[in-house]
């Protein structure tokens, strides 16, 4: 998850209370927050190589 801590549409303590929900349920959320990042924190997150290899080694689950 990412956000901008500068949002100013959508909250940055509801993102990080969201990511607290995932990981009390056993699905660990890593959660990073952009400093002077507003809303649009996609356009940073998908300019970090960390997060382009993430993004296409996923592959989906093998049905049986």
């Amino acid at each position: 998850m990412h956000h901008g801590a500068a949002d100013d549409v959508i909250r940055p303590r509801d993102s990080r209370a969201l990511a607290a929900a995932f990981d009390s349920l056993g699905a660990h959320a890593r959660y990073t927050e952009l400093p002077d990042v507003g809303h649009d924190c996609w356009d940073a997150a998908f300019q970090s190589e960390e997060v382009t290899s993430w993004l296409f080694a996923q592959r989906r689950a093998r049905r049986d």
